[in-house]
């Protein structure tokens, strides 16, 4: 509602059209995790799953953050099985942005930047702690590799968040 309202001051003219498409994705996606996200269990799957693709991704971004060539895309489009264009932009601090297998860097950065809570939060109780430690330090390694402030500042919002919530976990107040 507050989109809807702010859409119609700034744009009236394009308030139905972006209001019917957004309202959509976010009715679709919300839908969707309440049709198969119903456990504690179903949860835990799905926050595995996430920092496994992420981690995943981690050699080809590498790769590709170094040689500027996503692989995988590469090998998809090869294979006409994509027609995910290679995104060429200015690199940052030396290092070529990464787009993975996304259309664009900062969709990858976003996508590891939500699987960063997951990995050290929502899966604390479920794997080591080393593991815990790790796998988070990686997936924020990924989420870096894109190079997209947006994508940095989710994750080092959630690391403050982290750190806050620990350096209060003792008062409840």
């Amino acid at each position: 509602l507050w989109a809807t309202v702010a859409l119609a001051v700034n744009n009236p003219s394009q308030v139905v059209q972006q209001m019917g498409s957004v309202g959509m994705e976010f009715i679709g996606g919300y839908l969707m995790g309440r049709a198969y996200i119903r456990t504690p269990e179903a949860f835990a799957a799905l926050c595995r799953w996430l920092v496994f693709l992420v981690l995943c991704t981690l050699p080809f971004a590498l790769y590709e953050a170094k040689t500027g060539r996503p692989p995988v895309i590469d090998i998809l489009r090869k294979l006409h099985l994509t027609n995910v264009a290679v995104v060429t932009i200015d690199g940052r601090m030396g290092l070529e942005r990464v787009q993975a297998v996304f259309a664009h860097p900062i969709h990858y950065g976003l996508f590891c930047s939500v699987a960063f809570s997951l990995a050290f939060i929502a899966l604390r109780d479920l794997t080591t702690t080393g593991w815990r430690y790790l796998s988070s330090v990686l997936v924020a390694m990924c989420g870096f590799l894109a190079l997209s402030s947006g994508a940095l500042l989710a994750i080092a919002l959630q690391i403050a968040l982290i750190f806050w919530a620990a350096l209060f976990s003792r008062l409840p107040w």
